[in-house]
């Protein structure tokens, strides 16, 4: 399993500047808790505070007589949503099960890598046999609409999509994957199947050009929608051996464009 080190030090470093944030809650910026950042003691009152609330070493009892409870500043939970989804577009089927791989090695990685944050799920999405991608859409956007930081892994095409129900999302960093097929064709290897089953003769320049116009052109689409919605983009790519036969992914590669990603997410 992957494990990737420059991602965990990025992650842990970013969780302790979000446990600094003041945190929500229904008096404006202040509370009375046993934890937080303190600002200051109040008179405790039976009607308004739990007796574990009391602070038994508050020197402001010996001045007021009274016993005393923390006011504090909240702070803010680190939180981490690891997003897998899965679905990918209208390609090769050699080439889906590679990415779909791929994610699954980097989800798995991040898991592995993750710092000490309050809180980490780990969320996967794919289209069921009964399930339409606009249903997937729906569950996603639930998701992603959760408070916390979010990190994104799939192909992005989905997302991409026109009519979705995503809206703008903050605190998001989605890590495209991408086989080389999809960005770029290699000249001079006979015919290469692209998406939906068509076919490029590599040894005929007018027709790769056309096909590198189609490919470059659909890529840059896809990431401006996913700019527009707010999300951050990395991208990493498998890396082939031999025609469809992938090493998966460069682990070291990622672990650098994530962390990269992370950092550039607080800038």
């Amino acid at each position: 399993m992957a494990y990737f080190p420059r991602v965990s030090h990025e992650l842990e470093r970013q969780a302790g500047q979000i446990r600094k944030m003041p945190g929500l809650h229904e008096h404006p910026q202040i509370a009375v808790a046993p934890v937080g950042l303190q600002v200051g003691s109040t008179d405790f009152d039976p009607a308004r505070h739990s007796w574990a609330a009391i602070d038994a070493l508050s020197p402001m009892e010996t001045v007021t007589g009274e016993q005393q409870v923390r006011v504090v500043k909240p702070i803010n939970p680190a939180l981490l949503t690891i997003i897998g989804d899965y679905r990918t577009g209208d390609n090769h089927p050699v080439i889906n099960d590679s990415k779909r791989r791929a994610v699954e090695a980097i989800v798995a990685g991040l898991v592995k890598s993750k710092p000490v944050f309050d809180k980490v799920s780990v969320e996967e999405f794919e289209r069921g046999a009964n399930e339409t991608d606009a249903d997937v859409d729906e569950e996603l956007a639930d998701e992603i609409a959760r408070p916390g930081l979010k990190i994104l892994v799939g192909d992005g095409g989905q997302i991409a999509r026109e009519n979705t129900p995503f809206t703008r999302i903050g605190d998001a960093l989605y890590v495209r994957v991408k086989h080389p097929l999809e960005l770029s064709v290699p000249r001079n290897v006979g015919y290469v199947t692209l998406g939906g089953n068509v076919e490029v003769n590599t040894n005929d320049d007018e027709q790769t050009d056309y096909a590198d116009e189609l490919l470059t052109g659909r890529h840059e689409n896809d990431n401006n929608r996913l700019r527009a919605l707010g999300l951050h983009t990395v991208l990493t790519t498998l890396r082939p051996l031999n025609g469809f036969n992938d090493e998966i992914i460069d682990t070291q590669h990622v672990d650098q464009v994530i962390a990269g990603g992370i950092a550039q997410l607080f800038e």
